[in-house]
Parts: C-alpha cells; structure tokens; sequence
C-alpha cells in the first residue's frame, strides 16, 4: 500500500486519524446542509497535509464523494465535494490517481448529465486537468467517461457544447482512437439517452467520402457500428432516426459499398421501416439515401438501390408475424405502398418483389389476419396500372421474369388462384382482355 511508505514519517498517524473522524462525521449527518460541513472538515485535514501524496480510508473516502454527488442534492453540495476532488487529486497527482480513477470516477460520471449549469464547467475543467494527462492510462475508464460526456452535445446552442467537442476530439487524441469510436459506438448501441449526442459527435467528426480515414472510426463495423446503426433507426424519437439517416446519407453513402450486401439489405430493413411513421422529413432521407444526392436519382437506384432494396422487401415479407397481430402482418404491404409512390423506386422493383406480395397473399389466406392482408393487397394493387399486373401474371405462368424463373407452375397457378379469388373482376376490360388472356397461357 502507498501508505506504508509513509508510515514512520512524522504526523502519519496524527492525518490518518483526521481523516478517519472528518469520515464518521458523515454518519450523524441529518441534512445536506450538513454534509457541506463533513465536505469542509475533510478539505480542511487535506490542505493541513500537503507532504502526503495519498489519501487514507480511500474506499470510504470514495464512497462518501460520490454520496455528496448524487444527483438528487443541491448544487451548492456537488459544488464543495468538486473542490474536494480538486484537492485529492492535486495531491494524488497522474501515477496516484491513475490508480484510484475508478473508485473517484463512480462518483463524478453520473453526476455529469445531471449537474446543474454552475456545475458542469467545474466538472469539465476537473477532466480537462486531471482526466487528461493521463492519456492512456484512461482507457480502462474510456467508456464510462464517453458516456458520461455525450450529454453535452446534445444541445448545439449551449455555451458547453464547444468546450465538450474539445474534450471528447481530446480523448479521442490522446487514448486510442479505435478504443474511443469503439466506445462511441457502443454508446450509441446501447443507451438510448446518449443517441442524440452521439450522432451529432459522429456528424462532425467522422470525414466524408474517404474510407481510408474512415476505418479506424469504425472499429468491429460488422457487427458493433452496423448494430448501432440499426438501433437508432429503430430508436422512437423522431430526432434520432432524422441524424442517423442523415449520417447514412453524409458518411454511408450506398456506393461506397461499406458493409456487405446482406448487412446493407438489413440497414435498408431498418430504414424502410422509418417510413411507417408517414414524417416528412424522415421519408425525405430515406429515399435521398436509397437514390443518391445527384440528379440522375433513377440510374443512382438502379445501380446501387434496387438490389439491396429487393433483398429487404424480401426479408420484410419473409418475416413471420403474429397471425393475431394484423398491423405487424400488413407492414411489409405499407412500405411497398410507400415505395411505389416514388416513380424512381417502386417502377424499378415492381417486377421483382410482386411474387412476395402473391406468396404473403397465399400464406395468410387462412389466417386471422387475413380480412386486413386483403385489404391491404387491393390498395397496393389500385396503385398499379391494370396492363402491369396481369403482364406480371402471364409472365409469372410463363417464368418469363427473372425472379419467376424458381416458380414452378403449380405454385403459379395457385398464386394465380388465390388473388383472383380477392380482386375486384367486374371491370369490362378484365372480363374481356385480361382475364382471357391469361387463361390462354395456361392451354
């Protein structure tokens, strides 16, 4: 133990007992008013002590900081446990605190967020002095620490926001960039509170159009960056999911190709399904993502859009839904709906995701949601012009379409079978066009 060095020096008993009598005075106190004193009695025996660069009963010490910043008490005690912090770490100095960071960091990371405005800066300036320096020393405490910092970004007209940019590019600087995304990343993952903050940080921050600059922002991307990403798609405020598609649009642009196919497909998974919420703002994203920032929209999707989207209409409709559950079961036919209102998106997939529609029509067809998946296929079918749905069935009869060509003709015929058995066929051109038509592809 550090102490033991000191053991034979003058005083050492006479300071250990100090500490140990301002400690106890903890337990007789009724209110925070009185916890101020406890602080001030302690402060006083460190300041009395100067020559030991240590401080005794430092589990219990610890313990009783961290109740004094507890985010339920005024600030006027966070503010006297701070100047407390202040003098345990001046005399710790970087190779003592390094050793204690994780019994006096369970006090202070929590607090951040909810410190009142006159006590974030003397929190910020106490990382920025102390928590600094220590550069790699501080990764064991890296992700508490990213954690407990994200907060303040989330308001960009703060008088903080600056000053806590700095200290997260800072940490980021002097640790280990791989282990600082890392921790980013698994903030954004795993704390809905922080996704916000977290996206504004990776907005600024991460360059754009160059991977090679790129990669070590984003460590385990296959499995931690895409996870995260998913997660704020699917995240329920309205805030998040609008700058996590605005950094897909910005850093994960489709044709740099960044995941692998499946993985993309799956983040499309997670964006179509942003388009349920029928926000503006949200779609917009959404479909400049999926079809590029340049005017060619149409070639953009066709090229790099359309089969990642195809792969995602397919998951949505592969998906098994509660049968009692008609909203989760009719999902699949919204967003295709939603598509097909874009000339550059739904005419270009229309060919290749209709057999889905068909084979979802067939599964459900005895289900308890059926009523709604009817329903549901007539509004997606009233979008169509007449001539491309029974082309799209006289070629799936003749497997003359591409994604046809693993249909087999009694699957055809009993696709066929059951949509005719749903559809409105009083109309004279069905009668008299449509209908014979295909029934002569099947002679």
């Amino acid at each position: 133990m550090e102490s033991e060095r000191w053991r034979n020096q003058p005083k050492f008993k006479a300071y250990c007992d100090e500490v140990l009598a301002a400690l106890e005075q903890f337990d007789k106190a009724k209110e925070w008013a009185d916890l101020i004193k406890c602080l001030q009695r302690l402060a006083k025996v460190l300041s009395k002590y100067t020559q030991f660069p240590f401080v005794p009963y430092k589990l219990t010490f610890a313990k009783r900081l961290a109740q004094c910043l507890n985010p339920a008490l005024p600030s006027g005690v966070h503010l006297k446990a701070l100047e407390t912090d202040y003098l345990i770490f001046a005399k710790l100095e970087s190779s003592g605190l390094a050793v204690d960071l994780s019994i006096y960091s369970a006090g202070l990371f929590p607090l951040i967020q909810h410190a009142a405005t006159t006590v974030k800066p003397q929190i910020l300036e106490l990382l920025e002095k102390y928590y600094l320096p220590l550069k790699q020393e501080l990764l064991p405490a890296l992700p508490g620490l990213v954690l407990s910092i994200l907060p303040g970004l989330e308001d960009a007209t703060s008088e903080l926001y600056s000053r806590v940019l700095t200290l997260l590019d800072s940490l980021a600087q002097f640790t280990h960039i791989g282990l600082f995304y890392r921790a980013l990343w698994k903030a954004l993952l795993n704390n809905p509170g922080v996704r916000l903050p977290a996206l504004h940080y990776l907005l600024a921050r991460l360059p754009k159009e160059n991977m090679q600059l790129m990669e070590p922002m984003l460590p385990e991307k296959n499995s931690l960056v895409f996870s995260a990403i998913r997660a704020a798609l699917s995240d329920s405020a309205v805030l998040v999911q609008r700058n996590m598609l605005e950094l897909l649009n910005i850093h994960f642009p489709l044709h740099l190709n960044i995941f692998t196919s499946e993985e993309t497909s799956n983040l499309v998974v997670s964006a179509l399904l942003v388009l349920l919420r029928r926000e503006m703002s949200l779609s917009r994203r959404v479909f400049s993502w999926l079809t590029g920032n340049s005017e060619e929209h149409k070639d953009y999707f066709l090229t790099f859009g359309k089969e990642v989207t195809v792969l995602a209409i397919k998951e949505l409709f592969s998906a098994q839904y509660p049968e009692a559950n008609e909203n989760a079961a009719t999902t699949p036919y919204q967003i295709l709906m939603a598509l097909l209102e874009r000339e550059e998106t739904g005419l270009a997939i229309l060919d290749d995701v209709l057999i889905f529609v068909l084979r979802s029509l067939y599964k459900y067809r005895d289900a308890a949601c059926s009523n709604k998946i009817v329903k549901s296929v007539n509004l997606l079918f009233e979008q169509l012009e007449p001539p491309m749905l029974w082309s799209y069935l006289e070629t799936l009869l003749t497997s003359e379409c591409e994604m046809c060509s693993s249909v087999s003709s009694i699957e055809a015929i009993s696709l066929i079978d059951a949509l005719l058995d749903i559809v409105p066929l009083k109309d004279p051109d069905i009668q008299n066009i449509y209908l014979p038509a295909l029934f002569h592809k099947t002679t």
